[in-house]
């Protein structure tokens, strides 16, 4: 069971898609050779699965996420 899908952008481009399979949480590349990608798209042309757009990176979430400052504190 596919459920609780959303793009994930980096730098404003959409470049996988967050899903839970199974209960299990993956990252599936936009990349339609990929076999999660394929059942993904199949679900969503069915409208068994609807793909959330990506959230909007807030300033500072990728230095931070790298543990990186952006300046003094």
């Amino acid at each position: 069971m596919h459920t609780n899908a959303q793009y994930i952008a980096f730098n404003g481009v959409n470049t996988s898609i967050r899903v839970d399979i199974n209960g299990v949480t993956s990252f599936v590349p936009l990349d339609p050779a990929n076999a999660d990608y394929q059942n993904i798209m199949a679900l969503v042309a069915a409208g068994e699965l609807t793909i959330a757009p990506a959230e909007a990176a807030k300033q500072g979430d990728a230095a931070a996420a790298l543990g990186v400052s952006n300046g003094p504190d």
